[in-house]
């Protein structure tokens, strides 16, 4: 009947008489309110006058008036299986189809396709008011014709569900699971408000044995002092029900070892189970922060070789004829490929990768100071000539660079090599880094003690001050947070020979204080591992249970050979989480405490690459977002984030891996049955 109308709707009626009809004024014809019910099904084409396009096979269709009048898209629509098909479906189903005739059904879920949307606003960082740009609208009106769009005030109220719902979901796991968790924290200003938030972040190995990590705090502080600190960190564990807490990693600033001394009374009060050795291994040294304190000593000291450098690399850049001046220097110094970067003068791993790279180039900045009159007239002019404000704020140009100020740089990146490969190993999120931390900052030690016993003067100077500062950032190697070098012993490849060659490289095979260390951490190991048997074994067995299981799990797995090191098929980082999942139902009592002690984070940077976000969303167009809708914000686009990785398949190093355990197993069934008698 509907195509029926459709048809007729143009027809005229006989009964009209010709003197109606003469009369009748030409803008009250009907036809044009006809026409739109067959408009409805079709789209029209901007960049092709008179021509239509089919919403249900995207067929193109001749609509103009004077040639074709709208009969032609009524007779197409009596041609077009995909708009009987969706009739047939109704509301129901899209349809997707093309021009061979292939019709594909997807289901419409219009609550799904919302929640979609919000999510895309949440991810990637898009403004509520992205749901009502043109450009929004007319995608969804193209691909999606059935779909209303929402306004912002309703994507917002959404997405505070959307956050509401997450966060129960959250704390539904926290009350089951009971799991012990690890924290990191940190303080961000907005430079759009000067508003100070701090950021909780938990991390915990879960049943799977998959690295956890979840924003649960972000919110505005009043001050950075350590009374502050605590009272937050309190409140978050309340707020979320957390009743026991392993580690929280800070940085050094002054306000946290009060922060840490207070929290650690709060956590106290919350039952025995709430800390482990009574908190008294709960503080740990933001270890990227420590590195980045050694390193901006560094720096200070050639401050102005480096502003030269950034300088001339400037000069370089800043247009085609210049950069054409500098190519034809290093063609005829010779000097190897690569290309020049300015850096991000907060960060000195920038600053290090840009030192780096015009050292390759030295011969032909030197070419260009000799020959090139524009590139020495550069430095003669002062910053504001052409409206430039450098950061150090000198009225002149720095620069040229000279030979000293070269040589400087080239002894500094000698130093930043050794910080720059550790900060990446730190700085990790989605693996474990507890295991490698000791090792890494073994290298460290190594590095500094063989350059401080170097020819270079002045080189040996700066390696024995920057091994002075470690000392002191860290409040002594030999004092450190043993926890640290106890997570590289739970690295199946290193288990105690690891720490041994290290205690022995660091202080001297046989001396005291390599053999203090060997039997402290072997003693604290034993006592934790303990405190877990006591813990997990119910009362009346405590006794008998402790004695049992301490000799046999912790010494089977300490005398048991280490895994030998080697590459995966695909050249990958060891997984040592997939050991651990394969072997856990070998130590049940062990591989607890080896969650709890490979979820401790060594650096803060989990924290930190929150203010990243922040940054974004808090932007000077959106400056005006209230503290609480950034919270709901940024905890949201990580859950989701975390819930997206969640859902993807084992990658094929884990498959691989597990296809070795089950033939071991196979291979082991095999010859239990070849040794049973006939």
């Amino acid at each position: 009947m509907v195509l029926q109308n459709l048809l007729r709707e143009g027809e005229e009626d006989p009964r009209q008489s010709d003197q109606a009809v003469m009369f009748q004024p030409k803008k009250a014809k009907k036809k044009q309110a006809h026409r739109a019910e067959v408009w409805q099904h079709y789209i029209e084409k901007e960049d092709l006058v008179g021509v239509a396009r089919c919403r249900y096979c995207s067929q193109q269709i001749g609509c103009d008036t004077k040639l074709h009048g709208t009969s032609s898209m009524k007779s197409h629509l009596l041609r077009c299986k995909f708009f009987k098909a969706h009739q047939d479906l109704g509301n129901q189903k899209v349809l997707a189809g093309d021009m061979r005739g292939a019709i594909t059904t997807v289901p419409y879920d219009k609550a799904l396709f919302r929640r979609s949307v919000n999510e895309l606003l949440v991810l990637c960082e898009l403004p509520f008011a992205f749901v009502e740009s043109e450009g929004f609208r007319r995608f969804c009106a193209n691909m999606l014709p059935l779909y209303t769009v929402h306004c912002r005030r309703t994507a917002t109220e959404d997405v505070f569900k959307m956050f509401l719902s997450e966060t129960a979901k959250l704390k539904s796991l926290f009350s089951c699971e009971q799991q012990r968790v690890s924290l990191t924290t940190d303080i961000w200003v907005a430079p759009t408000t000067a508003c100070s938030y701090m950021v909780i972040t938990a991390h915990w190995i879960d049943r799977g044995w998959d690295l956890q990590k979840r924003i649960i705090w972000f919110k505005p502080v009043t001050d950075h002092k350590g009374d502050t600190i605590a009272d937050h960190l309190r409140a978050c564990l309340e707020e979320w029900g957390i009743k026991k807490v392993f580690t929280i990693t800070v940085d050094n600033a002054k306000g946290n070892d009060k922060a840490i001394r207070l929290f650690t009374d709060a956590c106290r009060s919350l039952g025995p189970n709430a800390l482990v050795r009574d908190g008294s291994l709960i503080h740990m040294r933001c270890c990227a922060h420590i590195l980045n304190l050694i390193v901006r000593d560094g720096l200070a000291k050639v401050n102005e070789s480096i502003v030269v450098i950034r300088n001339a690399i400037r000069y370089v850049r800043s247009s085609g004829d210049r950069l054409k001046s500098f190519k034809l220097r290093v063609e005829t110094g010779k000097c190897g490929r690569g290309s020049l970067s300015l850096d991000c003068v907060t960060r000195w791993n920038s600053t290090y990768l840009m030192l780096t790279n015009a050292l390759k180039f030295r011969v032909a900045f030197e070419k260009l100071l000799a020959e090139d009159k524009l590139y020495n007239d550069y430095f003669q002019e002062s910053e504001e000539e052409n409206g430039e404000s450098g950061p150090e704020g000198a009225k002149k140009r720095v620069g040229p660079p000279t030979s000293k100020g070269w040589d400087d740089v080239q002894r500094l990146v000698k130093f930043l090599k050794i910080f720059f490969n550790c900060t990446l190993a730190f700085s990790a999120t989605k693996t474990v880094t507890s295991t490698i931390c000791y090792h890494e900052i073994v290298l460290i030690e190594r590095s500094l003690i063989n350059l401080s016993i170097n020819d270079d003067q002045e080189l040996r100077l700066e390696a024995m001050d920057m091994r002075a500062k470690l000392e002191k950032y860290w409040d002594g190697l030999i004092n450190m947070n043993p926890l640290v070098i106890i997570a590289s012993v739970f690295d199946p490849r290193n288990k105690m020979q690891f720490a041994n060659i290290c205690f022995d490289k660091l202080y001297g095979k046989d001396s005291l204080e390599s053999d203090h260390l060997k039997s402290s951490i072997k003693k604290l190991m034993k006592n934790l591992f303990e405190e877990y048997v006591q813990r997990l074994c119910n009362n009346s067995q405590a006794e008998k249970t402790v004695n049992d299981v301490a000799t046999s799990e912790l010494d089977i797995y300490l005398l048991e050979k280490a895994v030998p090191r080697q590459k995966n098929r695909l050249g990958m980082d060891y997984d040592v989480l997939s050991w651990w999942r394969r072997n856990s139902h070998k130590f049940p009592v062990l591989s607890e405490f080896v969650k709890d002690v490979l979820a401790i984070q060594v650096s803060s940077v989990a924290s930190e690459s929150a203010f990243s976000t922040s940054g974004r969303i808090l932007d000077p167009f959106r400056s005006c977002i209230s503290p609480h809708m950034v919270e709901s914000l940024i905890c949201t686009q990580q859950w989701l984030r975390n819930t997206i990785h969640q859902e993807k398949l084992a990658n094929l190093v884990q498959m691989l891996e597990e296809l070795d355990f089950h033939e071991s197993l196979g291979s082991k069934t095999v010859a239990d049955d070849a040794d049973l008698p006939p």
